[in-house]
């Protein structure tokens, strides 16, 4: 809550200090939006002002505005006795309590009036990773990097084995295609499904199936590498060292533990009290267990099968079918509301404190600098969580099955060559593009390079 005490900041005092009686003044701690500051004023004069006045005490406010015109003291027209300045200083904290309690009955009324009208943003949904442009290589490197580590202690420390294709020992071509092609087709079909459930329930239906898949096979993820850890100290520690009942009570404590805990993020989630940062953290988490878990469970080939068919669909469905139309739709809801909101704001119905951070509605945010040039460390950028997963699956499998850092090194920079070059796509022509493609075809390629290269030498 806003205080009034003397003890104000450096910037105030650049501007407090310039008026010579600084008797008249009483100095605010915390500067006041300029909508608040004019419902502040109005208060003073129609209220405390006359009754000083009817006291005999004639008092005038000057307020005082700094560069960013918000209040940040106010002037009176003679100096002030302690007595009277005690005295207005706690009247003028009592109106502004009440007008911080009313503004946040407007921005809860507004908000309330916005979610009937269905504006969900980017930051309500969970499925994607929102990042400034300039950092987008770090949720990418990340993701795989510990994906090559939860895979490698699956795979060789923990010695668990996992083989969930088709046709596990791909014999021949066609058994590679038909296990690359089934989980695509699954894919496909999911998404599909997620489409017609949004055209006739609309958004609210994407926020629902994302969430609960997102955070269960979080979970999974979470309780399937739990459990690698702990078989791995158990293969490592000889069995007479073991105390099974204080092992066994804390696998259960991390099992159960971790039930409660997503759980709670649920229901966080569910009411939109996740921030952007911890949505983020949950949709990495979602990404690098699944990334480990395909990229130990299926054969290479059927890797490369898989990703292939999947970067052709995903060429299909950003622009033609199922998933491009439900970006779309995210987008046209978000431009539509940002609109609104803009305009509400431009015709003086509400306050900038009534709404908050309402460029959120805007998927692809394209900010200027002074010049009038796209200031892109601003601009922010959305990283699919089924990119990152196959990203991730794609070099852990090379990593786990070849066992090479020279080949899995090879295969992330073809992935990174190709998210770089879709992000400068991206950025030139401003609209949803692919992400799988570049970085799946330069990472397959130059995996082919590096084993015809170690063949040669």
């Amino acid at each position: 809550m806003p205080e009034i005490p003397e003890d104000i900041s450096v910037e105030h005092n650049e501007v407090l200090t310039n008026i010579e009686n600084q008797d008249s003044i009483i100095k605010f701690k915390h500067a006041i939006s300029r909508s608040m500051a004019e419902d502040l004023l109005e208060t003073l004069q129609t209220k405390i002002i006359q009754e000083y006045n009817l006291r005999n005490i004639q008092l005038h406010i000057n307020p005082i505005y700094n560069r960013y015109e918000n209040l940040i003291g106010l002037e009176f027209s003679s100096p002030l006795s302690k007595d009277l300045r005690d005295e207005l200083k706690e009247r003028i904290n009592e109106i502004i309590q009440d007008l911080m309690q009313s503004v946040e009955k407007k921005r809860n009324h507004f908000q309330a009036d916005m979610k009937s009208k269905e504006p969900i943003s980017f930051t309500e949904l969970l499925g994607t990773f929102r990042i400034k442009v300039i950092y987008v290589l770090i949720p990418i490197l990340i993701s795989i990097g510990t994906a090559m580590f939860l895979g490698w202690a699956a795979k060789v420390e923990a010695d668990i084995n996992i083989n969930v294709a088709p046709y596990p020992n791909e014999n021949n071509i066609g058994e590679i295609l038909y296990n690359g092609f089934m989980p695509v087709l699954i894919s496909a079909v999911f998404i599909t499904i997620i489409y017609l459930l949004i055209k006739k329930f609309g958004m609210i239906a994407f926020k629902i199936i994302m969430g609960i898949v997102i955070f269960f096979y979080s979970w999974y993820g979470l309780i399937f590498f739990i459990t690698v850890f702990f078989t791995i100290y158990l293969n490592k520690v000889p069995e007479e060292s073991i105390n099974f009942a204080w092992f066994n009570g804390l696998y259960l404590g991390f099992f159960y533990g971790s039930i409660i805990l997503f759980i709670i993020l649920m229901v966080f989630f569910f009411g939109n009290k996740l921030s952007l940062k911890q949505r983020n953290a949950i949709v990495l988490f979602y990404s690098i267990f699944m990334g480990a878990i395909i990229g130990i469970s299926l054969p290479t080939w059927t890797t490369f099968a898989f990703a292939i068919f999947l970067s052709i669909w995903d060429l299909f469905t950003v622009f033609k079918g199922p998933l491009g139309k439900i970006g779309q739709m995210i987008q046209d809801n978000q431009l539509e509301t940002y609109k609104r909101i803009k305009n509400m704001l431009d015709e003086g119905k509400i306050g900038i404190d009534q709404v908050g951070d309402y460029e959120q509605f805007v998927s692809l945010q394209t900010k200027k600098d002074e010049e009038g040039e796209i200031d892109y460390k601003q601009v922010e950028v959305e990283l699919g969580s089924g990119d990152l997963i196959l990203y991730s699956a794609l070099v852990a499998n090379v990593f786990i099955n070849y066992g090479s850092w020279f080949l899995a090194g090879l295969v992330i920079f073809g992935v990174i060559l190709g998210a770089i070059l879709t992000l400068y796509l991206l950025l030139s022509k401003k609209k949803m593009l692919p992400a799988l493609p570049f970085s799946m075809m330069f990472g397959i390629i130059l995996f082919f390079v590096g084993i015809l290269l170690q063949k040669i030498f």
